[in-house]
C-alpha cells in the first residue's frame, strides 16, 4: 500500500461529506507514534451527541432503548452502582450527593454503570461508520444517597448522562473497505477500489514515526429523569 495513498483517505472522506471521520483520521496521522489507545492523546471535542451522534438512526434507536428500559435500574446496574458508591465512600451515615457531570468526560467515564454497543459490519458506509465503525454508548448517573432506618441506603438517581467512548486504533486484522482516490470512493465494493487494512496503517506508523492510537469521547447528553427520578435500596 502506497504511503501517500493512506494520507489521502481523509480527502476522499471529505469529498463524501464525512467530516468527522476525516478529522479523527487526520488526528491519528498527526499524533506521535503509539499503539496503545489508553496512553494516547484522547479526543474530547470532535464528537457531539446532539448535532452528530444522535443524528444517526441506528444510534438514536439504542439511545432511546437505554432510556425506555431504564437500564440504570436493572440487575446488572444496581450492584455496579453500589460498588462504586462504596468505593467513593458515599455509603455513610449522612445524606450525600453523587455524580458530577461538570467534570471532563474521561473522568466521568471512570464511574460509568452501563453500556451498549451500536453498529454492525453491514451498516451503510457513512460518516459514522467511516469514523468509528461500531461504537459504544456509555451511561453515568447523578443523584443522592440517603441512609435508611434499617441500616442500608436509598439510592435516588435523578439524572443520567449518555456519551460515546470508543478506541481509535488500527490493532487486529480488520480490513477497512475499498478506496479509490481518483473517484473519491470509499466503501465495501471490491470492484471499485483498493483494499485497505489495519496492517497498512501500522506499517505507515513504523515507517513515518507518527500515527497515534487514542480514545475518543463525545460530550455528555444529560437527561433529567421524570417524576423526580428513580430509587432503589441496598442493605449495604
Amino acid at each position: 500500500m502506497s504511503q501517500v495513498y493512506l494520507t489521502q483517505i481523509p480527502r476522499v472522506m471529505r469529498a463524501n461529506h464525512w467530516e468527522v471521520a476525516a478529522q479523527l483520521m487526520e488526528k491519528w496521522f498527526n499524533d506521535p507514534a503509539n499503539s496503545d489507545p489508553f496512553v494516547g492523546i484522547p479526543d474530547t471535542t470532535t464528537l457531539k451527541m446532539d448535532s452528530w451522534v444522535l443524528s444517526f438512526k441506528r444510534v438514536r434507536r439504542i439511545y432511546e432503548k437505554m432510556l425506555s428500559k431504564k437500564i440504570w435500574l436493572n440487575k446488572k446496574a444496581q450492584p455496579v452502582i453500589v460498588h462504586q458508591l462504596k468505593k467513593q465512600g458515599k455509603l455513610g451515615p449522612q445524606k450525600t450527593e453523587f455524580g458530577d457531570f461538570s467534570r471532563p468526560v474521561p473522568l466521568i467515564d471512570k464511574e460509568y454503570i452501563q453500556y451498549r454497543k451500536v453498529g454492525r459490519l453491514w451498516n451503510p458506509t457513512d460518516d459514522l461508520f467511516a469514523a468509528l465503525g461500531r461504537l459504544t454508548l456509555r451511561m453515568a448517573i447523578k443523584g443522592v444517597v440517603t441512609p435508611t432506618a434499617t441500616g442500608g441506603h436509598a439510592i435516588h438517581i435523578k439524572k443520567v448522562g449518555i456519551y460515546v467512548r470508543d478506541s481509535y486504533d488500527f490493532n487486529g486484522p480488520q480490513h477497512l473497505g475499498y478506496w479509490n482516490l481518483a473517484k473519491n470512493y470509499g466503501g465495501k465494493n471490491f470492484f471499485r477500489g483498493t483494499k485497505v487494512k489495519n496492517a497498512d496503517f501500522r506499517e505507515w506508523r513504523t515507517q513515518q514515526g507518527r500515527g497515534g492510537d487514542y480514545l475518543v469521547f463525545s460530550d455528555i447528553k444529560i437527561i433529567q429523569l421524570e417524576a423526580g427520578g428513580d430509587v432503589f435500596e441496598t442493605q449495604e
